[in-house]
């Protein structure tokens, strides 16, 4: 079986996130990273910051899975500047 690497980004601090029983054994095997960024800290982030966000992830990642973005939203976007091959939403 194939193991995906993660990157989870919140658009929210972490230091009260909850810890999902699904993400636990990705978590331990170091397959998992849970990031934030520290001007995120005890607000939620903006449209633009959350748009800056996911650009940052698309730059890290080998691969983006987005499993539906909303037609001509900002994932939409993305996935179109990201040449991403397998999502739904965009027509």
């Amino acid at each position: 079986m194939n193991r995906a690497n993660i990157i989870y980004f919140p658009a929210r601090e972490i230091d009260h996130l909850r810890i999902r029983k699904e993400w636990r054994p990705a978590l331990q095997e170091n397959r998992m990273l849970i990031i934030t960024l520290e001007s995120f800290k005890n607000r939620r982030m903006s449209a633009n910051e959350t748009e800056e966000r996911n650009k940052r992830i698309a730059v890290l990642a080998q691969e983006l899975y987005i499993p539906y973005a909303t037609p001509s939203g900002q994932l939409a976007h993305l996935a179109v500047e990201a040449d991403v091959s397998e999502w739904e939403g965009v027509s």
